[in-house]
C-alpha cells in the first residue's frame, strides 16, 4: 500500500478531530436538553466566545477555533476570529499513529465531563495566570520510535525553548485516552519523568483539580 502523503494525512486528522468535537457536542447538547444546567452553561458560553489552536503538523501551520459549534480549520490566521492561547507542534512521522489513537480512544460521550468540566473562560484564566511552555518526549511510538511535541498552553507561539520536560511512553499516554486515567496518576505511578521548572504546571494541575 501507498504512504500517505502528508496532505491526506492532515485531511484525516481534521476529519477525526471535527467528527469527534461534534460527538462531543451532541452529547453536551442531549444534557442541556434533560435540564443539566452545566451543560447548558457550557453551550451558552461556547455560543458567546471561542479559543483558537495553533497546530504545526510537520511543515504545516493549521489554526483551529470554535464556529457554531463546530472544530474547523484555517491555513491562514487571517480567517480565524478568536484569540490563539494554545500551540502545539507535532512531528510528521508522529500523525499517522495520533489518528490512530484517536480512534481507539474512549468514545467522546464518556469524556465530555472532562472536556467540559470547566467553563472556556475559567480554562483560559488558569492558562493566562501560568502559562505552560514544555516539550512532551512520547517513546515507543507505532512506526515513529521516540519523538517531541512542543505544547504551549496560554501561549500563541509554539514553545521551542521549554521550562520543561515530560518523558512517558506511547503506551501509557494511550491509557489516559483509551481507559480514563487522570494525568496525576501516571504522574504517581512513575510513569511520567518531569526535568526542569515544572512548579507552575503544578499550581495548574491543583487548581484546576480544585475546580472539580
Amino acid at each position: 500500500m501507498k504512504p500517505a502523503t502528508l496532505s491526506e494525512l492532515l485531511e484525516r486528522l481534521h476529519r477525526d478531530l471535527a467528527e469527534r468535537f461534534q460527538q462531543s457536542v451532541e452529547a453536551l447538547e442531549a444534557r442541556a436538553n434533560a435540564a443539566d444546567e452545566h451543560a447548558q452553561a457550557r453551550l451558552s458560553e461556547m455560543d458567546e466566545r471561542s479559543v483558537a489552536v495553533l497546530l504545526e503538523l510537520g511543515s504545516v501551520r493549521r489554526y483551529a477555533f470554535l464556529k457554531e459549534r463546530a472544530l474547523q480549520f484555517e491555513s491562514s490566521i487571517e480567517g480565524v476570529d478568536a484569540p490563539i492561547c494554545f500551540a502545539f507542534s507535532l512531528p510528521e512521522d508522529t500523525i499517522e499513529p495520533l489518528i490512530d489513537a484517536l480512534r481507539q480512544a474512549a468514545p467522546a460521550s464518556e469524556s465530555i465531563d472532562q472536556i467540559y468540566l470547566t467553563s472556556l473562560r475559567d480554562t483560559e484564566a488558569l492558562f493566562q495566570t501560568h502559562p505552560i511552555r514544555m516539550h512532551l518526549t512520547v517513546q515507543d511510538i507505532p512506526g515513529a520510535g521516540t519523538s517531541t511535541f512542543f505544547i504551549g498552553l496560554g501561549v500563541s507561539e509554539v514553545p521551542k525553548n521549554p521550562e520543561f520536560t515530560a518523558t512517558v511512553s506511547y503506551d501509557d499516554l494511550r491509557e489516559l485516552t483509551t481507559q480514563g486515567f487522570q494525568p496525576q496518576q501516571l504522574m504517581m505511578q512513575g510513569k511520567v519523568r518531569l526535568q526542569g521548572d515544572y512548579s507552575a504546571a503544578i499550581q495548574l494541575a491543583m487548581q484546576w483539580m480544585a475546580k472539580q
